[in-house]
């Protein structure tokens, strides 16, 4: 008989170091794949402890539709995220070396 999970023992997440990054992208648009394609070249860029997390956010929304957005959280408490990409704004997906230059700056 197997032995039921005893949710007591978890063990909840820290808040996620800084810097990181958050992708926001329009999970109805199918942009999963790209989204996750940028979080692997930021990693493979800047591996930790450069960057500690980067985090996928998926969005169905009408008010969403359509967006794909990258955060950058800096390593100050509080401070507001910085915006370093809306495909809406620029016009389309950001190219790496257009998420890159920001980030050495960290």
């Amino acid at each position: 008989m197997d032995t039921p999970i005893d949710q007591s023992t978890f063990v909840t997440p820290k808040p996620l170091p800084r810097p990181s990054v958050t992708i926001e992208f329009c999970d109805r648009c199918r942009w999963l794949h790209r989204a996750s394609w940028v979080q692997t070249e930021l990693f493979l860029t800047f591996p930790p402890p450069v960057l500690k997390s980067i985090t996928l956010v998926p969005l169905k929304s009408e008010e969403t539709a359509g967006r794909f957005r990258v955060w950058l959280h800096e390593d100050s408490n509080g401070e507001t995220p910085i915006l370093l990409w809306d495909r809406k704004v620029e016009g389309g997906f950001p190219e790496l070396k257009h998420l890159v230059s920001p980030l050495l700056q960290v």
